[in-house]
């Protein structure tokens, strides 16, 4: 192989591994922003997600289902957590799925740092009332 061939074939698998490390580094930068922490909601009583949990107290995400009305409260079990690997920042965003006590059923994001305050555990109880449309706050006891 003369100097001139190897140079083009060289070329063609140096822009190569180059495609492919830029597609990588998209793809873990796409990844690693689903897992934002989200905005804390206005009038909310924590300052900060590292906060969420304590004394049983958490401020859920709804991600599917309806929040309680305004001044109900609602009781339901957990009946799972999933996901809950931490991101960069530490925290984690756990999935979690409650079958409430009328029949319907909530599907969560607890936004919380696992080595401060525990995941919601399925089989427990909680209490749930309305934040606002997009939020519930969950009260479990025994925390």
């Amino acid at each position: 192989m003369n100097m001139q061939s190897w140079n083009g074939a060289g070329h063609r698998w140096l822009l190569g591994a180059l495609v492919a490390v830029g597609a990588a580094v998209l793809v873990s930068c796409s990844a690693n922003t689903s897992n934002e922490k989200p905005h804390i909601p206005s009038g909310a009583s924590i300052s900060s997600w590292h906060d969420n949990g304590a004394g049983g107290k958490y401020l859920l995400q709804i991600e599917q289902g309806r929040a309680p009305a305004a001044g109900e409260k609602l009781v339901g079990v957990v009946r799972t957590d999933t996901d809950c690997e931490p991101d960069a920042g530490n925290l984690n965003h756990c999935r979690n799925t409650i079958e409430l006590s009328n029949g319907r059923r909530i599907d969560v994001v607890d936004n919380h740092e696992m080595g401060i305050h525990r995941c919601l555990r399925p089989g427990e109880q909680i209490a749930l009332t309305r934040f606002n449309s997009g939020w519930i706050i969950g009260t479990v006891s025994g925390s």
